[in-house]
Order: structure tokens, then C-alpha cells, then sequence
């Protein structure tokens, strides 16, 4: 599945055959850039019947040579302006299609996805456990 990542100027647009191929059009901060040096937007829908999400970066969570990798996806209701939620999901190279084909996995139906108030409240939560340092080895 490929995605075309768009300028919200409307100057141009880029197209990447595959998840790791979009990840490698991100600036610093992990937003998605177009040719043209703005930040841009991969529009999004899993129904028909939905509105349409915009995906506007995405920061990978895996380390190099792992079969899945994970990234959570940066998704807002409008291709500029403020994020609003986070999609969580993998991809992995199925060694089974031809060619070694990327897959992206999201479970059953479209991704788990938190908004950014769910997100302080979960990272609250895991600093009130002290996780960071309970998962030190």
C-alpha cells in the first residue's frame, strides 16, 4: 500500500511505495515533508462512511533488524493546524508475498488510536509506577 504525501500549500506532492518508504520523508520533530521543505499531510480513511483523517508524521519505535517495527502515527481532523490523536501500529517485510512485501498491521479494523489527553494521562500514570526504572535491566 503506498501513500501520497501532500502539500497543504497545493505546490506539490510525493508518493511512497510503502510505510518505510514514508518514514524516511520525516523532518526533526517526525512530521512528514513534501518536496517543497513544508510539512505535509497523508490523508486517511478506513470506511467510506467516516470522516477522513489526516496522518501528519509518525515516530518509529523499533530497533534496526527487528522483524516488526513499530511507530505510532501523529493524526489530526484537518491537514494543518493541531494533532489530535496517535495511531499505534507495526509493519513488517512478509518474506511469503512476492518480492518480501511490507505489511502494516494495525489489529482488526483501523488502529488503536489515543488521544493526546489519554497520552498525559498514561504517561502520568507510568511516571506515578516509575516505570522507566522498573524496566531498566
Amino acid at each position: 500500500m503506498g501513500y501520497l504525501i501532500m502539500c497543504p500549500k497545493g505546490c506539490c506532492s510525493l508518493w511512497a511505495e510503502d510505510v518505510s518508504e514514508l518514514l524516511e520523508h520525516r523532518d526533526e520533530r517526525s512530521l512528514f515533508m513534501c518536496p517543497c521543505g513544508h510539512n505535509g499531510y497523508v490523508e486517511k480513511s478506513f470506511n467510506p462512511h467516516e470522516k477522513d483523517d489526516f496522518l501528519r508524521g509518525a515516530v518509529s519505535l523499533g530497533q534496526a533488524g527487528e522483524t516488526y517495527q513499530p511507530f505510532v502515527f501523529f493524526v489530526s481532523d484537518k491537514p494543518e493546524g493541531k494533532i489530535d490523536d496517535l495511531w499505534f501500529a507495526y509493519y513488517y517485510r512478509d518474506s511469503t508475498a512476492d518480492g518480501g512485501r511490507l505489511k502494516v498491521g494495525y489489529g482488526t479494523g483501523r488502529p488503536p488510536s489515543l488521544s493526546t489527553n489519554q497520552v498525559r494521562v498514561l504517561q502520568e500514570k507510568a511516571e506515578q509506577l516509575d516505570v522507566n526504572r522498573t524496566l531498566q535491566v
